[in-house]
This record gives C-alpha cells, sequence and structure tokens, in this order.
C-alpha cells in the first residue's frame, strides 16, 4: 500500500500552445516516421520503443469507453499516435496529451491537420500538449481525470518512480475514473532468451521489482526487430507482479490482458496465456469512498 511518505514531485511540465506547434511542425517540414511494414509499427523520434499501426484491445477501451463528450482525459506517451484525435472528435472536454518529446507532439498536431481535424470543427480549447517526463511533469490534481492512459511507457520508469507513478493516477482521478496501463512482459520474444531467466530467479528471490535492468543496453546493444539503439534501462513485469502492484496501489482490476502484438502477416492483436505474453495490460478503476457510517 502507497503512504503519505511516497510523495509526488512539484510539477515541472511545460504546457505548449497547439496551433504554435502546428505551425512549427509546418515550417521545418516534419513528417512522421516510416511505418515499418514487415513490423506494423514505426520508431518514436527519441529512441523509446515504437508506435504501433494496429491499435492494442487497451487503446479501443479507452477510445470506447472514455471518449465521450464531457469526459477529462489525460494521456501519458502519446506520441503521434490516433488516440488524442479519436478522443477529440468524439467531444472530451479536455484531453492532456503528454510526451517527453516535444517533436512527438508537433507531429501529432500535423497529424490531426492533415487528417483534416482542423476542418471537422474540433475544439482546440480542449487539447493540452504536455511536454515533460513521467512522474516530474504530472501536473497535481485531485478528483479530477475521468481516464488515465499510460500505454508502453511505464516499462521506461524506474522502481522507485513506479509508487510516485500511482499515487499521482489515485489522486488525480475521480471515483470510479478509470487508469487504462499497457506494458511490456518479460516473456516477450526478442528479448525472451537472456532477459527471462534473471527475471524468473528475481522474481523467486522475493526482488519486488525482478524485471529491472538498469544497463539493458549492455544486454541488447541494438533492438532485435529493428536496427535502432535499446532503451539504457528497462523495467518488465509479468501479469501477476503487475496486478500485484496495481492493488497494492488500492485500485480495482476490472479487466486484465495477456497479448501478442501484431505480426507481419496480419497485423492483429492476440490473447494468449501470461506466459507467451509479448504486452500485459490492465483496466483499473479507482475504488469509490466507503460510506461513513
Amino acid at each position: 500500500m502507497l503512504t503519505d511518505h511516497t510523495a509526488v514531485p512539484v510539477p515541472n511540465g511545460v504546457n505548449r500552445d497547439p496551433l504554435t506547434l502546428l505551425q512549427e511542425a509546418r515550417e521545418r517540414q516534419m513528417k512522421r516516421p516510416e511505418i515499418i511494414e514487415q513490423l506494423g509499427m514505426s520508431p518514436t523520434l527519441n529512441e523509446y520503443g515504437f508506435v504501433f499501426d494496429k491499435r492494442s484491445p487497451i487503446l479501443d477501451s479507452f477510445i470506447q469507453n472514455e471518449g465521450q463528450p464531457g469526459k477529462r482525459l489525460f494521456e501519458i506517451g502519446s506520441g503521434f499516435g490516433r488516440t488524442a484525435i479519436e478522443c477529440l472528435r468524439r467531444g472530451v472536454a479536455e484531453y492532456v496529451a503528454n510526451d517527453l518529446c516535444e517533436d512527438h507532439l508537433r507531429l501529432l498536431m500535423l497529424r490531426l491537420h492533415e487528417e483534416g481535424g482542423m476542418d471537422d470543427g474540433l475544439d482546440l480549447s480542449a487539447l493540452k500538449l504536455l511536454v515533460g517526463r513521467v512522474p516530474e511533469a504530472l501536473p497535481l490534481r485531485k478528483d479530477y481525470f475521468d481516464a488515465i492512459l499510460i500505454d508502453k511507457v511505464i516499462h521506461f520508469l524506474k522502481p522507485e518512480e513506479i509508487p510516485i507513478f500511482f499515487k499521482w493516477a489515485l489522486q488525480g482521478l475521480k471515483e470510479g475514473g478509470r487508469l487504462y496501463l499497457l506494458t511490456i512482459s518479460p516473456f516477450i520474444s526478442v528479448y525472451r532468451e537472456k532477459v527471462l531467466p534473471l527475471y524468473l530467479k528475481r522474481k523467486e528471490e522475493g526482488d519486488p521489482y525482478p524485471g529491472y535492468f538498469p544497463n539493458f543496453h549492455e544486454l541488447y546493444e541494438r533492438e532485435p526487430i529493428a536496427d535502432l539503439p535499446t532503451p539504457k534501462a528497462f523495467l518488465f513485469f509479468d501479469l501477476d507482479e503487475l496486478r500485484r502492484i496495481c492493488e497494492a496501489a488500492q485500485f480495482k482490476v476490472v479487466r486484465s490482458y495477456s497479448l501478442i502484438s501484431p505480426n507481419p502477416s496480419d497485423h492483429v492483436w492476440m490473447e494468449v496465456p501470461p506466459e507467451e505474453a509479448y504486452h500485459v495490460a490492465f483496466i483499473l478503476e479507482k475504488p469509490f469512498a466507503t460510506p461513513k457510517a
């Protein structure tokens, strides 16, 4: 369980004006990274993973359930994907798109412009662009957001940042608000050979974060699936370990997923047993307060 000693840092994110970022993107003639066809995804600009062309079940659920008029949403690591655009088209009251890389948010605005969003009568005042790294950039809110999305980001955090993030999310969500989370499993095929034996050994020894590899780049200098540098550090979670952390943070589990990401032949996300999963995901809910007697 998180305690009051788990301090949420003073936010240091930088808010940027959407139209200014669009203008800068056009002046620089920026273009989104090409999709690697055999993988069905595009590399990010800052070498922090990939943006899938095909939406995961978590993103589908987030858009369908939370992309509704009047809702306030927060996306961490929005990149240049379509999730923010889809939710804005559905009339949300507020959408905060956060990313560590400011150029990703420029590309998001460029995509919105290129796909006709600027001509659809969208209320751009609903879109807030926040540059900064989680958890330091997270704005302090209490009982404010209807839903938070963190897709393929939490594995870049350090172990000591995990409870800080979950405490922030619990405080920031309204009662009954939901947290949508997807991350990478140690069973993922491209890293399994070197990662999984260490993960299982540490888990058996009681390590609270058996998937933390602070020098991951020494295990894999380049991405096995693409000729790109690997992140310096990585934090893997299997389904059970992530469930334990979510429940310790006082969240109620609504739904869990064990997934294989799209393959070159059909680009379809598939649910599989946990020991075969490339990704694990949760839909979590902030409990309603117990009425006082």
